[in-house]
Protein backbone atom coordinates (compact mmCIF):
# COMPACT_ATOMS: atom_id res chain seq x y z
CA UNK A 1 0.00 0.00 0.00
CA UNK A 2 2.71 2.49 0.95
CA UNK A 3 5.65 2.84 -1.38
CA UNK A 4 8.81 3.68 0.50
CA UNK A 5 10.68 5.84 -1.97
CA UNK A 6 12.98 8.82 -1.80
CA UNK A 7 9.75 10.86 -1.55
CA UNK A 8 8.11 8.86 1.28
CA UNK A 9 9.82 8.04 4.58
CA UNK A 10 8.56 6.75 7.93
CA UNK A 11 10.19 7.17 11.34
CA UNK A 12 9.24 6.11 14.87
CA UNK A 13 8.92 9.26 17.00
CA UNK A 14 7.45 7.80 20.20
CA UNK A 15 6.61 4.51 21.91
CA UNK A 16 4.24 4.14 24.83
CA UNK A 17 3.96 0.88 26.79
CA UNK A 18 0.52 0.64 28.39
CA UNK A 19 -1.34 -1.85 30.54
CA UNK A 20 -4.70 -0.46 29.37
CA UNK A 21 -5.58 1.01 25.98
CA UNK A 22 -8.62 2.86 24.72
CA UNK A 23 -9.85 2.08 21.20
CA UNK A 24 -12.81 3.08 19.07
CA UNK A 25 -14.64 -0.01 20.36
CA UNK A 26 -13.76 0.16 24.04
CA UNK A 27 -11.10 -0.27 26.66
CA UNK A 28 -8.68 -3.22 26.78
CA UNK A 29 -6.44 -4.28 29.67
CA UNK A 30 -3.65 -6.84 29.76
CA UNK A 31 -4.84 -10.03 31.50
CA UNK A 32 -4.11 -9.66 35.24
CA UNK A 33 -1.92 -12.77 35.34
CA UNK A 34 0.40 -11.19 32.72
CA UNK A 35 0.61 -7.56 33.91
CA UNK A 36 4.24 -8.03 35.03
CA UNK A 37 5.17 -9.63 31.70
CA UNK A 38 3.37 -7.88 28.83
CA UNK A 39 2.16 -4.46 27.71
CA UNK A 40 0.51 -2.95 24.66
CA UNK A 41 2.85 -0.81 22.57
CA UNK A 42 1.52 2.26 20.79
CA UNK A 43 4.05 3.54 18.29
CA UNK A 44 3.68 7.02 16.85
CA UNK A 45 4.96 7.15 13.29
CA UNK A 46 5.99 10.28 11.40
CA UNK A 47 5.56 10.13 7.63
CA UNK A 48 7.20 12.59 5.26
CA UNK A 49 5.53 12.58 1.86
CA UNK A 50 4.95 14.93 -1.07
CA UNK A 51 2.28 17.54 -0.24
CA UNK A 52 -0.97 16.82 -2.04
CA UNK A 53 -0.21 13.10 -2.39
CA UNK A 54 -2.63 10.67 -0.77
CA UNK A 55 -1.17 7.87 1.33
CA UNK A 56 -2.63 4.51 2.35
CA UNK A 57 -1.17 2.14 4.92
CA UNK A 58 -2.42 -1.40 5.53
CA UNK A 59 -2.06 -2.88 9.01
CA UNK A 60 -1.02 -6.24 7.55
CA UNK A 61 2.02 -4.49 6.01
CA UNK A 62 3.33 -3.36 9.42
CA UNK A 63 5.23 -5.45 11.91
CA UNK A 64 7.34 -4.62 14.94
CA UNK A 65 10.74 -6.30 14.98
CA UNK A 66 12.54 -6.06 18.32
CA UNK A 67 15.19 -7.61 20.53
CA UNK A 68 15.18 -8.62 24.18
CA UNK A 69 18.30 -8.70 26.33
CA UNK A 70 17.45 -11.48 28.76
CA UNK A 71 18.86 -14.11 28.90
CA UNK A 72 20.63 -13.25 25.62
CA UNK A 73 19.81 -11.11 22.59
CA UNK A 74 16.71 -12.68 21.09
CA UNK A 75 14.70 -11.32 18.15
CA UNK A 76 10.91 -11.21 18.03
CA UNK A 77 8.22 -10.02 15.63
CA UNK A 78 4.78 -8.69 16.55
CA UNK A 79 1.96 -8.10 14.02
CA UNK A 80 0.02 -4.85 13.96
CA UNK A 81 -3.36 -5.19 15.69
CA UNK A 82 -4.65 -1.65 15.22
CA UNK A 83 -4.19 1.73 13.51
CA UNK A 84 -5.26 5.31 14.02
CA UNK A 85 -6.21 7.82 11.36
CA UNK A 86 -3.60 10.24 10.02
CA UNK A 87 -3.30 13.77 11.36
CA UNK A 88 -0.89 16.67 11.02
CA UNK A 89 0.26 16.98 14.64
CA UNK A 90 2.45 14.59 16.62
CA UNK A 91 0.75 15.63 19.87
CA UNK A 92 -2.86 15.41 18.67
CA UNK A 93 -4.95 12.54 20.08
CA UNK A 94 -5.61 9.75 17.61
CA UNK A 95 -8.28 7.08 18.12
CA UNK A 96 -7.11 3.51 17.52
CA UNK A 97 -9.22 1.12 15.47
CA UNK A 98 -8.71 -2.61 15.98
CA UNK A 99 -8.71 -5.15 13.20
CA UNK A 100 -11.04 -7.31 15.30
CA UNK A 101 -13.28 -5.39 17.71
CA UNK A 102 -13.92 -8.56 19.78
CA UNK A 103 -10.35 -9.86 20.09
CA UNK A 104 -7.59 -7.33 20.72
CA UNK A 105 -4.83 -9.89 20.03
CA UNK A 106 -5.89 -10.60 16.44
CA UNK A 107 -3.73 -9.21 13.61
CA UNK A 108 -5.50 -6.32 11.93
CA UNK A 109 -6.89 -6.40 8.41
CA UNK A 110 -7.63 -2.73 7.94
CA UNK A 111 -6.28 0.17 5.90
CA UNK A 112 -6.02 3.88 6.61
CA UNK A 113 -5.86 6.57 3.94
CA UNK A 114 -5.06 10.26 4.28
CA UNK A 115 -8.16 12.45 4.33
CA UNK A 116 -8.36 15.90 2.77
CA UNK A 117 -6.63 17.67 5.69
CA UNK A 118 -3.71 15.21 5.89
CA UNK A 119 -3.38 14.70 2.13
CA UNK A 120 -2.20 18.29 1.65
CA UNK A 121 0.39 18.05 4.44
CA UNK A 122 4.05 17.21 3.87
CA UNK A 123 4.32 15.56 7.31
CA UNK A 124 1.61 13.39 8.88
CA UNK A 125 1.45 11.14 11.94
CA UNK A 126 -0.41 7.96 12.82
CA UNK A 127 -0.34 5.40 15.65
CA UNK A 128 0.26 1.68 15.33
CA UNK A 129 -0.82 -0.79 18.02
CA UNK A 130 0.99 -4.00 19.00
CA UNK A 131 0.15 -6.50 21.79
CA UNK A 132 2.11 -8.76 24.14
CA UNK A 133 5.31 -6.74 24.23
CA UNK A 134 7.76 -7.95 26.87
CA UNK A 135 9.27 -5.76 29.61
CA UNK A 136 12.91 -6.04 28.54
CA UNK A 137 12.44 -4.83 24.97
CA UNK A 138 15.24 -2.62 23.69
CA UNK A 139 16.05 -2.29 19.96
CA UNK A 140 12.93 -1.66 17.86
CA UNK A 141 12.32 -1.50 14.11
CA UNK A 142 8.99 -0.80 12.42
CA UNK A 143 9.01 -2.86 9.25
CA UNK A 144 6.85 -2.05 6.26
CA UNK A 145 6.13 -4.95 3.92
CA UNK A 146 5.90 -4.14 0.26
CA UNK A 147 5.34 -6.18 -2.86
CA UNK A 148 8.61 -7.35 -4.43
CA UNK A 149 7.34 -6.39 -7.89
CA UNK A 150 4.46 -4.39 -9.33
CA UNK A 151 3.22 -7.36 -11.36
CA UNK A 152 2.08 -10.56 -9.65
CA UNK A 153 3.50 -14.01 -10.23
CA UNK A 154 0.91 -15.97 -12.26
CA UNK A 155 0.12 -19.48 -11.06
CA UNK A 156 -2.40 -22.16 -11.99
CA UNK A 157 -2.81 -23.14 -8.36
CA UNK A 158 -2.84 -26.78 -7.31
CA UNK A 159 -5.13 -29.77 -7.52
CA UNK A 160 -5.35 -32.70 -5.07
Amino acid sequence: MVAMTKDVAMDIVDIKFLKTIQTATGSWTVNSQFTNTYRYAIITVKVNKPSGSPLSVAACDLSLHYTLDVPFKTSYISPCIGLSAFNKSEDEDRVLTLGDAKNVNTPAFLTITTGAHAKDAHTVYFDVLFANIETNINNVWLCVGQPAKKTPFATKGWMP
